[in-house]
């Protein structure tokens, strides 16, 4: 066996400062703040902490309580379906068709001429207006001028 070689070992380092004196100039651990003056747990107090994954107050929810199928859904009320009585009142029927042995009116017919009813809507109806132009309009007053807004 080697002998081993004795290694002066220094005392362990010790601070000249307080150990449990606040941090002065540290924000570690805080957001929002530029207050540097006071100690970090000073700042803690007024301070919104970040040092969290989420907010801390928050009590865990139940797990036997949690939503069911259909649980939010809304209960419709119950449909109330007419009676026939009250169907017939509430729309008009449209007439029957005619059975097949029905027989069409015969023997029907106008006394007017439609030819000449034709002929005279013709010759007494106005002609249709035409558009009116305005006219040249490179010729009106404000032609070629700034508009004032």
């Amino acid at each position: 066996e080697k002998p081993k070689s004795e290694i002066a070992k220094e005392p362990l380092y010790r601070s000249k400062y307080d150990p449990k004196a606040p941090l002065t100039g540290s924000t570690f651990g805080l957001r929002g703040t530029r207050n540097t003056g006071k100690g970090i747990h000073e700042l803690k107090k007024t301070c919104v902490v970040s040092s969290t994954f989420g907010p801390t107050n928050q009590n865990s929810p139940d797990p036997t309580n949690f939503l069911r199928k259909g649980s939010r859904v809304k209960q419709m009320p119950a449909l109330q379906v007419p009676t026939q009585h009250e169907r017939r009142i509430s729309r008009p029927h449209k007439p029957a068709v005619p059975s097949r042995g029905d027989k069409p009116v015969l023997g029907l017919k106008t006394e007017k001429n439609f030819v000449s009813y034709n002929a005279a809507n013709a010759i007494l109806s106005s002609p249709p207006r035409l558009k009116q132009d305005d006219g040249d309009f490179m010729r009106t007053m404000n032609y070629g001028k700034v508009p004032e807004y």
